[in-house]
């Protein structure tokens, strides 16, 4: 999953502080380091069963925003191949 250009960044949304209010500190890093790896690596860490449970609720989204890159992403390639092309001449220029 992981490229020159992949996701760098993830969202905690507000409604995520009430999933984990009653977390211990301990379960709440793993949570938050979970979300890391997974986010850079696509690969879930071994978690406590309190962080897990969290943590799916958070996989949910971290997917979501995931795949909502990916269509921004590549429409802004196409944009930025047809803009090229326009630039030089109608050339298309290579991915």
């Amino acid at each position: 999953m992981k490229d020159d250009d992949s996701k760098k960044s993830f969202v905690l949304y507000t409604d995520f502080p009430q999933a984990t209010r009653e977390m211990t500190d301990h379960a709440f890093r793993e949570v938050i380091c979970a979300a890391c790896a997974y986010t850079e690596s696509g690969e879930i860490p071994e978690l406590s069963r309190e962080a897990r449970l969290v943590f799916t609720y958070l996989q949910t989204t971290l997917d979501r925003d995931r795949a909502k890159w990916e269509a921004t992403k590549a429409r802004m390639s196409a944009g930025g191949r047809k803009g090229a092309g326009t630039r030089w001449g109608g050339r298309e220029t290579e991915e």
